[in-house]
This record gives structure tokens, C-alpha cells and sequence, in this order.
């Protein structure tokens, strides 16, 4: 059933990530879920849109 909570959707949800290393020791990525911020329930609403930064340093 679409669009009821308490049940599953048929949705395609579109994420992307993107990453890049500045140098041997540091390191970033950049993450879009829900990239089309579509409305759907799995037991509950699903998140809308979000972004997501991180930075890694290795040592």
C-alpha cells in the first residue's frame, strides 16, 4: 500500500558519494541519500534528503 504507514513502498531511493584523497594521510567524501528526496514509508517515514561530510586522517 503506498504512502501508509506500517507498510513498504516500491521506491527507487538515489544516493551518491563522492570521495577524494588530498594526500596519503588525509582523505574526504561527501554523501547525498535520497538524492530526489522522494516520500516513502518502511514501518515509518523515511528520511527526506540529507548530506553527510566526512575526513579521514590516517596515521
Amino acid at each position: 500500500m503506498e504512502g501508509v504507514p506500517g507498510s513498504y513502498d516500491a521506491r527507487t531511493m538515489v544516493n551518491a558519494k563522492v570521495g577524494y584523497t588530498f594526500s596519503r594521510m588525509v582523505g574526504g567524501s561527501v554523501a547525498v541519500n535520497n538524492l530526489l528526496d522522494k516520500k516513502a514509508y518502511s514501518y515509518f517515514l523515511l528520511p527526506g534528503r540529507n548530506v553527510t561530510a566526512e575526513v579521514n586522517f590516517t596515521f
